[in-house]
């Protein structure tokens, strides 16, 4: 991999095209979440308190915020997609137009639609990647976005 310094700046406000692992009609523009992306959105769920029996500063995760900041994440890192279908006004079946609602009522509807198994090495066993899950793993792997690489398809 070549260390270019401004090698991402146009991916990551225009995306990438992306192929919907084992269902390649589905398509999506997705761009990268950057470090400070993570950063920004951490603050929104923890906070710090202080505990009376270490007498130390703690830092505390919120669950629920935490899982609403990373359906924001998912939600602001796809930009667009192709393949997608709806039913218009009289019923018939059309390519749908890319808008964060209707994505956040796919993601809604899918998150856990098993896409493939992939071993983990951490945990010593194989574990299913799911529809959001891969829209973090794609987004969070910075070598999905690099110019050569040849393992994502991507359209020109």
């Amino acid at each position: 991999m070549k260390l270019i310094l401004n090698e991402f700046d146009n991916v990551e406000e225009e995306g990438k095209w992306f192929e919907l692992p084992g269902n390649p009609d589905y398509k999506f523009k997705i761009k990268p979440i950057t470090q400070a992306d993570l950063r920004k959105s951490r603050n929104n769920y923890t906070s710090i308190r202080f505990d009376k029996k270490s007498h130390q500063k703690i830092e505390v995760e919120d669950p629920e915020k935490k899982r609403e900041v990373t359906e924001d994440l998912i939600l602001d890192c796809v930009l667009d997609w192709k393949g997608v279908k709806e039913k218009n006004e009289k019923g018939k079946i059309v390519n749908s137009t890319f808008e964060r609602e209707k994505f956040k009522k796919l993601l809604d509807r899918n998150a856990n639609w098993k896409l493939y198994v992939e071993y983990n090495e951490e945990e010593g066993e194989n574990e299913a990647v799911t529809f959001s899950g891969w829209f973090m793993k794609i987004a969070l792997g910075p070598e999905n976005f690099v110019a050569d690489d040849t393992e994502n398809l991507s359209i020109t």
